[in-house]
């Protein structure tokens, strides 16, 4: 297993928590070849097709599914609501930690189904089920049916957890882009007592604030892969008016510092060439003056999506081994 990046020599620690990765200002080879690959505006080809391209590039860069006990897929039903979930269970016996994953994908053309690898991989490494939530998309599903479904399906989870094998006191959420935001939605309903509190939240690149207006959205907001003009149509599909940018479930940012203080502990990571970097930085250091931050880490080189690229990047590894860590430590296996 590679090593994690505070043990690196190659990291520049910042703090005891907020550190960075790599050289700064300095975009990595192998990112800089995959932003020459085409892909097509999403206003210029319909929604399937977008999400079969998203589906075959996200297959082409994440490597094979590591050897595992089982992946199946079920279906949840809690109020009325049915959404798929996939379960990984790496071959361990016992009742195990959960690990709820969230993908990413803009809202729009995500789907749990494809992510495989990556959910494999932390299943495999920490010793836990990994349930991948398959929450419905926008423009179909716009917000806040995807926090919902989520939520449910959450909750679902949790009720059946002696059927489905693992102990409810180890759960953990994980989740990339669009899944961090809603992994984030789901904390602020755990700190208003409408969920069960997990023992913690691994956000990947999340976004944060649909109305954000930092440095980083300006400075990367064309020719880095997610750009400006992505986002926008991105936030056009999910929500339904401009108001609901400024909801606390959409724009998980936004939250109260009072809310802060009652949420899940997190591991935040970000990439140096993502537009989105400084909003969740920005809620990184919220969640430090409230003690709820355990680590946050910039992969200086990187640009967004760079997990899923495991076979191309040592960072992907290194950033994967970095959550796969900190999942081990937080349930203590």
């Amino acid at each position: 297993m590679p090593q994690v990046p505070f043990e690196t020599k190659r990291s520049v620690r910042m703090s005891v928590k907020f550190q960075s990765f790599g050289s700064f200002n300095l975009l990595h080879p192998t990112c800089e070849a995959m932003l020459t690959v085409p892909y097509p505006d999403p206003w210029t080809v319909s929604v399937g097709e977008q999400r079969r391209q998203f589906q075959r590039r996200l297959r082409d860069i994440s490597g094979p599914i590591p050897a595992i006990r089982s992946i199946e897929t079920i279906v949840t039903r809690a109020e009325g609501a049915q959404v798929p979930v996939t379960l990984y269970r790496p071959r361990l016996e016992g009742t195990l930690p959960l690990a709820l994953f969230i993908h990413g994908g803009g809202f729009v053309i995500g789907d749990h189904d494809q992510y495989h690898a990556l959910c494999a991989r932390v299943a495999n490494d920490v010793g836990c089920i990994v349930a991948s939530i398959g929450y419905g998309l926008a423009p179909e599903t716009p917000f806040p049916k995807p926090v919902d479904d989520c939520k449910h399906a959450y909750e679902w989870l949790l009720k059946d957890h002696e059927w489905l094998g693992f102990d409810p006191a180890k759960v953990a959420l994980f989740g990339d882009s669009a899944g961090g935001n809603l992994c984030a939605a789901l904390g602020v309903l755990a700190t208003q007592g409408v969920i069960a509190q997990p023992q913690g939240m691994w956000l990947i690149y999340p976004v944060m604030d649909f109305a954000a207006k930092t440095p980083s959205r300006d400075l990367f907001a064309k020719g880095y892969g997610l750009n400006q003009d992505l986002m926008t149509w991105f936030g056009e599909q999910y929500l339904t008016d401009a108001d609901a940018a400024k909801q606390v479930l959409a724009s998980p940012g936004r939250m109260s510092e009072q809310t802060a203080t009652a949420f899940p502990p997190s591991l935040i990571q970000t990439a140096g060439f993502d537009p989105l970097k400084d909003e969740a930085k920005d809620f990184a250091h919220l969640l430090d003056a409230k003690g709820r931050l355990l680590h946050y880490t910039c992969y200086e080189e990187m640009t967004h999506g760079f997990i899923h690229a495991y076979d191309l990047l040592d960072e992907a590894q290194m950033a994967t081994d970095e959550g796969v860590l900190w999942l081990r430590r937080l349930f203590q296996v």
